[in-house]
């Protein structure tokens, strides 16, 4: 039977001296152009970056994969090159998605800061277990042709249109092999990012899957859901959905009373996604609860862990809120 680590169970040095690498690992996002300290600008080319809009990349080397054992010691991102196999458990999937980017104004980045964090984190712990891990982005292709043409995400509520370093945050944590099955068979070829869960790569069935995501993805009912959720519970050994979500998505409390949902603010030209546009606060509140509900009681129904996190701003705070997360993850290697 396999060993669980299980973070309550571990040696209070270790809690203390991982909680100390994750203090100094540079997870968070930062603003484009501003350099980490230390750090001199530098341009390199990047294979694997065209496809997202960027052609080359300012810090780190091929290929886009954590160096765990260097990164909290080191004042640069830092990648390196390696084989990759089947045989790594873990395979955690990130949304890039444009509702990634939602919050209220001088808030918008916390939320993918928390999913970052989360992600790169859960790899961390692996990894100083000998364990490794493929990372993979969940992502639609309209984002990445929208991105590509204007540098910006200009359907957002104006307050948001902000260039950020999220993509290429994201892509420093990218597995190669993953990405080329996104490049290939998906992006820019398919409009709504929940095609992505059915043609995941093929998994052994010790794998355990882990997605960081907000989940507001228009499913066309409640039986796609489920369905999808079934497929995943019956690939993987075990699946983990953590739902990050900005306060105001879940508890609005500052909104004007006509104000643009979160399925509004993504794409205000699609009426498909069951979300009224210029819903009241009140509407929303409800709708935004129900869907939550609906994928907590459906992931339990399979099986599945669900835990639903709430961004916060204080850094500090953030990281607490890791590392609570992270005690009770319990992973079979």
């Amino acid at each position: 039977m396999a060993k669980r680590k299980v973070w309550a169970e571990r040696p209070f040095c270790f809690q203390q001296g991982f909680a100390a690498r994750l203090r100094g690992s540079h997870l968070r996002l930062r603003r484009a152009g501003i350099p980490l300290a230390g750090e001199k600008p530098q341009r390199r080319p990047g294979p694997g970056f065209d496809f997202l809009g960027y052609k080359e990349y300012e810090p780190g080397d091929d290929l886009r994969f954590l160096d765990v054992h260097k990164l909290a010691s080191s004042p640069r991102w830092l990648v390196r090159q390696f084989e990759a196999t089947a045989h790594d458990p873990l395979l955690i999937m990130l949304d890039h998605a444009s509702s990634s980017y939602f919050g209220s104004a001088g808030r918008a980045l916390y939320k993918a800061q928390l999913a970052v964090n989360l992600a790169c984190s859960v790899s961390l712990l692996a990894a100083l277990d000998g364990v490794g891990s493929h990372f993979g982005l969940i992502g639609g292709g309209k984002d990445h042709r929208d991105r590509q043409q204007t540098h910006r995400i200009h359907w957002l509520p104006t307050p948001l249109n902000r260039e950020v370093d999220y993509f290429r945050a994201l892509g420093a944590f990218v597995d190669w092999h993953i990405l080329a099955l996104e490049e290939q068979d998906l992006i820019g070829r398919r409009a709504h990012a929940q095609a992505l869960w059915r043609e995941l790569p093929p998994a052994l069935p010790r794998n355990h899957l882990i997605v960081v995501s907000d989940f507001w993805y228009p499913w066309e009912g409640e039986g796609e859901l489920a369905a999808t959720l079934q497929q995943l519970a019956h690939r993987f050994r075990n699946v983990y959905l953590f739902q990050v979500l900005a306060p105001e998505e879940w508890e609005p409390r500052d909104w004007p009373e006509e104000s643009w949902s979160v399925h509004d603010a993504e794409d205000p030209e699609n009426e498909k996604t069951g979300w009224t546009i210029s819903a009241r606060m009140e509407d929303y509140r409800v709708a935004a609860q129900t869907h939550c509900r609906r994928i907590r009681d459906l992931s339990w129904a399979h099986g599945i862990h669900y835990q639903r996190l709430e961004a916060p701003t204080d850094p500090e705070a953030q990281q607490r809120l890791v590392l609570k997360t992270l005690a009770g993850l319990q992973l079979g290697y």
